[in-house]
């Protein structure tokens, strides 16, 4: 590779920055700041630069030629960007990722359309491309997409994991052919992608759930909204789009702590453009590569260009502004970048650090800077103390040959414990900022209650602490012996944590199937594979969550998991008993039967939970047939109280069915009998049934299963303690308003939003009259975010036409998370006064 020095480096720098006027091709940039590179020379990775932040290149796909072709561009000397794969007809050329090493790219070939996004799932034959040589080669003849456009994960310069054809992950020996099945379920449409150190998986969507290689199995967890997710190659961190068009987010996978590596719109970036998709981190997470467009979202066809930015490893921070690589009136997406190794190495430590080295001949005569201005020694071997904080770039010359390396130093100081887990009652994980040293580690408890076990964890980051009890009040866990790992190690003093058990429900025992509302754990002990695993709501139609992340059902679903709704059959199965715990607010009464929970579809159920009317309706399916004339018990379990939640629970064992409503028992029956030997694998929904009308209108949260019947004194402790938790949450004021629409963004379409199938759309009312509240006055216009969007339904807000007056209940939309990873149209152009959201759904 061509190198430049610091001065045109910073001149290129400025040049790529520039805002005003006509946007320069590619072509002109570079010939304003350096010659040009042959191919291949410029695409060998090199290791003398003595710019760590800005060697390297940068792969990624660009439709500048008509086609979706590779096309590649040096960091280091700025050179003009080169298409490196060669037209084939019509494939598209897709899912570059660069090798460990800086040699080779493996990408997919996609017929024609799928590199759209098709929602069944894209394929096409896996090539790795040698930069050296040029010579690309077909590794598969088919792999799959894990829904956009990353297909690969190298676990080392000979070896890949990758999606096979019938949705099965596999790694590849690319030096002899041979394959490993790492899954032993395939997965329908997108596959999993699993992270090279075979600790976490992640389809499309940023689920970053835990692989369990012993199993070959994905414990799936929830997703936490947006695209494009990856893992770095160490393994610490993974990384995603968290909405339309940013932020850039990044998450730590023991801790699950996140936080936002770009923000949209991020002043770092030049003005107007920030808009942002498509990240990748080098192998060594030193530069992170990424995507963005002027507003412009369609991944198809939208000016998007490529930026790059240095980020420190150890936290994925950027250390600098990023530095925009092309300038092309077309679409270039799903960059990747390498980093090129420095000579000398990269070094980490805390004072006093001590870094020896050795040169690479043996020659006595190179002269070793160590870039803290002392003067340079010289030999064959050298040896340094740094002893002060700071960054330093090492250097070792011998006539025209230099070599370079930097020294990362940081003050001195113990671990910090960034997370405490509780998991599974009476097993306590602390969680550090680094490695830790664990062996002399002790724990105890104020109460003077019993500690089994204190051991270090598997990730050299954790401590576990097995308690010899459930915890069941308040307590204070006092730890001590915990030490970094530094040259030196640094030992955090004595320190306490305050443990607090779950709040709700207040016994485990028998639970199946947990979910308190999206945001939390929902987490149950899974006696097959002796681990505790998450519990998941997917939601369909018109079915999301709320400012409390509850789930709301406007007409949609939201089905459970399978391998819940599996733990649930043979749990209940074993046990002959059921318990079904659930906080719901119904939005009003309804005229026919409308089903809120199902167990199974219709005419093959195994219980089924409705409202008629106000009230509520529980069905128990017990024996698979019933005697002639015998009609099936539907007895009424309480009285709903519309928007007003409330807690519900049904208990069950043979001959005894009770129900209670907001802890008072509503019903007690011994017509309902027999166990459930007849049942048989079926979904799980809320809102509806699988193959049924889904109509039921409202709000579930504290949703618990059980294969055990709750006696009384615990079902009014859980209603107790759901209701304290409810009178804890921030209610924002009430505000209705009659208005006038004045203008709107359009609703867009899936093809404008894809691969999205939700989107919000931003209106401009004027205000004719307050009906509650004191937020507003009449005659100021106001900004209000519909859904128009709904799993790709239109709904009816969608058409609405300026001119409309209507009522509308406001919330600020800075109080609703879950909006953020959503799509939103806006095209006012306009900024006046704050942001509100109705949660409306029908006219």
């Amino acid at each position: 590779m061509s190198r430049v020095g610091p001065l045109l480096v910073a001149s290129w720098m400025a040049l790529v920055f520039w805002g005003c006027g006509e946007t320069p091709s590619d072509a002109t940039l570079t010939s304003a700041s350096a010659p040009n590179a042959s191919m291949p020379s410029a695409s060998v990775p090199s290791a003398t630069s003595p710019r760590p932040e800005l060697d390297g290149f940068v792969v990624w796909e660009s439709n500048r030629g008509g086609k979706w072709r590779l096309w590649l561009r040096d960091l280091a000397d700025g050179s003009e960007p080169r298409q490196v794969t060669q037209d084939d007809g019509a494939t598209a050329h897709c899912c570059a990722h660069i090798s460990p090493d800086g040699r080779s790219v493996a990408y997919l070939r996609l017929p024609r359309g799928d590199e759209k996004y098709p929602l069944d799932g894209a394929s096409g034959p896996l090539h790795l491309l040698d930069l050296e040589t040029g010579e690309d080669r077909r590794l598969l003849d088919e792999a799959r997409t894990y829904f956009e456009h990353r297909a690969v994960v190298w676990k080392s310069v000979d070896e890949l994991i990758f999606i096979g054809p019938e949705g099965r992950t596999r790694s590849l020996d690319i030096l002899t052919g041979e394959q490993k099945i790492l899954l032993d379920e395939a997965r329908a449409e997108h596959g999993w992608l699993i992270n090279r150190t075979l600790t976490h998986a992640t389809t499309g969507q940023p689920t970053f759930s835990p692989y369990r290689a012993e199993q070959k199995r994905v414990e799936t967890t929830r997703t936490p909204g947006g695209c494009q997710p990856y893992f770095s190659f160490d393994g610490r961190f993974g990384f995603w789009i968290a909405g339309a068009g940013g932020p850039i987010r990044r998450i730590d996978l023991a801790t699950r702590q996140s936080f936002d590596i770009l923000g949209k719109s991020d002043p770092r970036l030049p003005p107007g453009q920030g808009y942002l998709y498509f990240p990748m981190l080098s192998h060594d997470s030193r530069l992170l590569a990424f995507g963005a467009s002027r507003d412009q979202h369609d991944h198809q066809t939208s000016d998007y260009e490529i930026f790059v930015g240095a980020t420190d490893p150890r936290t994925l921070e950027l250390r600098a502004d990023p530095v925009r690589i092309t300038q092309n009136p077309a679409t270039d997406r799903y960059p990747d970048v390498f980093s090129t190794p420095l000579a000398l190495g990269w070094h980490v430590g805390e004072v006093p650090f001590r870094l020896e080295l050795e040169s690479p001949d043996g020659n006595e005569a190179w002269a070793w800077n160590a870039g803290d201005g002392s003067p340079p020694e010289t030999g064959a071997r050298w040896a340094k103390t740094f002893d002060r904080p700071g960054l330093y770039d090492l250097e070792a010359s011998l006539g025209e040959r230099s070599l370079a390396g930097r020294v990362e130093v940081s003050p001195a100081r113990p671990p910090r414990l960034e997370d405490v887990e509780l998991r599974g009652g009476n097993r306590v994980i602390l969680h550090f900022d680094e490695e830790i040293e664990a062996g002399e580690a002790a724990a105890e408890l104020e109460s003077g209650s019993e500690v089994s076990s204190v051991v270090p964890g598997s990730d050299q980051r954790s401590l576990e602490i097995e308690l010899a009890a459930e915890l069941t009040r308040r307590d204070l866990l006092l730890f001590r012996g915990v030490r970094d790992r530094a040259q030196r190690p640094n030992l955090l003093p004595e320190t306490a944590v305050d443990l607090a058990p779950p709040t709700w429900p207040s016994r485990r025992e028998g639970l199946v199937f947990l979910w308190e509302a999206d945001d939390r754990g929902n987490r149950v002990w899974d006696p097959g594979s002796e681990e505790e695993v998450t519990c998941l709501l997917e939601p369909s139609g018109r079915a999301w969550l709320d400012r409390y992340f509850r789930g709301v059902l406007a007409g949609g679903r939201l089905r459970a998991d399978d391998a819940s709704a599996r733990r649930l059959l043979r749990g209940c199965r074993a046990t002959n008993e059921l318990s079904l715990e659930i906080t719901l607010t119904a939005a009003g009464e309804s005229a026919e039967p409308e089903t809120i929970v199902a167990f199974g579809a219709p005419g093959d159920r195994s219980f089924v939970l409705q409202q008629q009317g106000r009230e509520l309706y529980f069905v128990l399916f017990t024996v698979k047939n019933l005697p002639p004339g015998e009609s099936r018990p539907r007895p009424r379990v309480g009285t709903l109280e519309p928007g007003k939640p409330h807690h519900l629970s049904i208990t069950y064992t043979p001959g005894q069915l009770r129900a209670y409503l907001d802890g008072r028992e509503t019903l007690s029956t011994d017509t309902v009998r027999s166990g459930f030997l007849h049942w048989r694998r079926r979904p799980l929904v809320f809102g509806g049934e699988v193959g049924g009308k889904a109509s039921w209108h409202g709000t579930v949260e504290g949703i618990a299963l059980y294969q055990r019947a709750l006696p009384t004194e615990e079902v009014a402790e859980n209603a107790l303690r759901y209701r304290r938790q409810l009178a804890e949450r921030t209610v924002p004021a009430p505000l209705r308003v009659r208005a006038r629409l004045v203008r709107r963004s359009p609703t867009p379409t899936l093809q404008e939003i894809s691969p999205y199938r939700d989107a919000l759309a931003l209106f401009e009312y004027r205000v004719e009259a307050v009906l509650a509240g004191t937020a507003v006055e009449p005659g100021v216009s106001l900004r209000v975010a519909h859904r128009v969007l709904a799993d790709g339904e239109t709904l009816p807000v969608g058409r609405r036409v300026p001119g409309a007056v209507v009522e509308l209940d406001l919330e600020p939309f800075a109080g609703h998370p879950p909006l953020e990873s959503l799509y939103l149209s806006d095209r006012l152009d306009s900024q006046v006064g704050r942001l509100w959201y109705s949660p409306q759904v029908d006219p």
